[in-house]
């Protein structure tokens, strides 16, 4: 198997465009994103180094992350990743 980057990942996950959870969210005729997103939110519980669950508009989204920097009920936050 051969592979061949296209187009390589930006240096810092943050400089993806900001996406509400309803844009990320919605349905896409062209699927999942290939690239990292990047979206913001309310942090409404944490686990530590498993996942965070974040609302936003109205809407939640849970984020798996391995981090375990503390965040509390009530903290906005930003997260980039894959969805």
């Amino acid at each position: 198997i051969s592979l061949r980057v296209t187009q390589p990942p930006p240096d810092d996950p943050f400089a993806a465009p900001l996406l509400t959870f309803t844009g990320l969210l919605n349905f896409n005729p062209e699927g999942i994103p290939p690239h990292r997103v990047r979206v913001r939110g309310i942090v409404t519980h944490q686990r530590p180094g498993e996942e965070l669950f974040l609302r936003d508009e109205g809407r939640g989204l849970r984020v798996r992350t391995r981090q375990t920097d503390a965040v509390r009920p009530g903290d906005m936050v930003e997260a980039a990743g894959f969805p």
